[in-house]
């Protein structure tokens, strides 16, 4: 379909409302109101969707000097397809006293890894920011403890429409143990990762999707996020990685 003069789409876009607005100036002077959903830059033409819900393909050299360049910067909102998969912790201890009659004190180590997967599913190039967020309960501490942010990560990536990224994350917490055998006394200090999730932002710092071991840690992520995000100066940082980039760029056509 030919895009239409630039006075009809006036008289279209002030038919109808529209829930996001944007303004677009042609290049004789006439205004409009309409939504950018894609550019083709080898056509050279902007993808302009008014309010009535149809979409047009109108040359760039139609539109205002601010106009084009507005157009050329423009960027599709992101989408991706998040999975995570962790594995069961693995504890290694280390003794720093012992006695012939079982008593010592003792660190315990406790490690989670877990590869994520992230693809995008959008129709831009996105540069994203992956959050890792391992969390747990004081040991020791009373039983209704609050979960707290144990160790934290984050790496990024830059992925065009279809690509995907393999991630791999660690994370790791300490218990410091006091076993007296003799006196019927175990004291357990330091912190213990119970459950892992995983963010996404794109680069405005939105977030696009929570990933986690259990759904109260999904609701509780995306509860505390901003919280959690402040918190990671404190907690224990954690190697995070891309492994691989896979996939090939896809070819988005824009609407006619």
């Amino acid at each position: 379909m030919k895009p239409p003069v630039f006075l009809l789409m006036l008289v279209l876009a002030a038919t109808f409302a529209q829930a996001d607005p944007r303004e677009w100036t042609s290049s004789d002077g006439k205004v409009i109101t309409a939504e950018q959903v894609g550019i083709d830059f080898d056509k050279l033409t902007v993808s302009l969707k008014l309010t009535n819900g149809e979409t047009y393909n109108v040359p760039l050299a139609r539109l205002s000097a601010a106009d084009q360049q507005a157009a050329k910067d423009w960027r599709a909102p992101a989408a991706v397809s998040l999975q995570m998969e962790v594995g069961p912790p693995k504890s290694s201890q280390h003794n720093t006293w012992t006695t012939n009659w079982g008593s010592y004190i003792a660190d315990f180590i406790t490690n989670r890894e877990g590869t994520v997967y992230l693809r995008n599913m959008g129709v831009s190039a996105h540069t994203f920011r992956v959050r890792y967020f391992f969390l747990g309960f004081q040991q020791g501490s009373h039983a209704n403890a609050p979960r707290g942010l144990v160790a934290v990560g984050s790496t990024t990536v830059q992925l065009t429409p279809g690509q995907a990224a393999d991630m791999s994350m660690f994370g790791t917490s300490v218990s410091h143990v006091q076993n007296y055998v003799m006196l019927g006394i175990r004291i357990v200090n330091g912190q213990l990762i119970d459950s892992v999730a995983v963010t996404v932002e794109d680069e405005d710092g939105h977030t696009l999707d929570v990933e986690a071991t259990r759904q109260d840690v999904t609701d509780y992520v995306t509860k505390n996020y901003a919280d959690l995000v402040t918190q990671s100066g404190d907690a224990i940082q954690t190697t995070a990685a891309v492994t691989q980039v896979r996939g090939q760029p896809l070819t988005v056509e824009a609407d006619n």
